[in-house]
């Protein structure tokens, strides 16, 4: 089965394939399927890069997934919506890096640290955001 032209999907189906994605890669983090859950991670990557090329309001599509029963699902969208909803996902993760399942905590606390020392993509954007010209 090949994927499909990521760039002929409409933003909701590629919020919807986001999603499948990463209930996925939940799957294969249950299995340990390290080789699955890296071909997912990528995909993941391809589904939000496409969305992060549209523009903002293409990316706030994920919005609901941050409020998903599935804790991968969560963190996924999270850490992909920083740099546009940066309240929200960072409640996300906090929340995450609390309460989640291990694996999730693990990378929700890992993810807000990357931010707190700034070595995150996210962390960049809004430096760069908030450093007058």
């Amino acid at each position: 089965m090949t994927a499909p032209d990521l760039n002929s999907l409409t933003n909701e189906q590629l919020a919807q394939r986001f999603c499948d994605l990463s209930i996925e890669e939940f799957d294969a983090g249950l299995r340990n399927e390290l080789k699955r859950q890296i071909r997912l991670a990528r995909a993941m990557i391809a589904v939000a890069d496409v969305l992060e090329s549209r523009g903002a309001d293409a990316l706030r599509v994920l919005l609901p997934l941050l409020s998903y029963q599935n804790a991968q699902v969560r963190l996924n969208a999270a850490k992909v919506l920083k740099p546009v909803e940066r309240e929200r996902a960072t409640a996300t993760l906090e929340e995450l890096a609390k309460w989640g399942p291990s694996a999730q905590r693990g990378a929700a606390g890992m993810s807000l640290y990357y931010d707190e020392i700034g070595i995150s993509k996210a962390s960049r954007l809004w430096r760069k955001a908030e450093t007058p010209e």
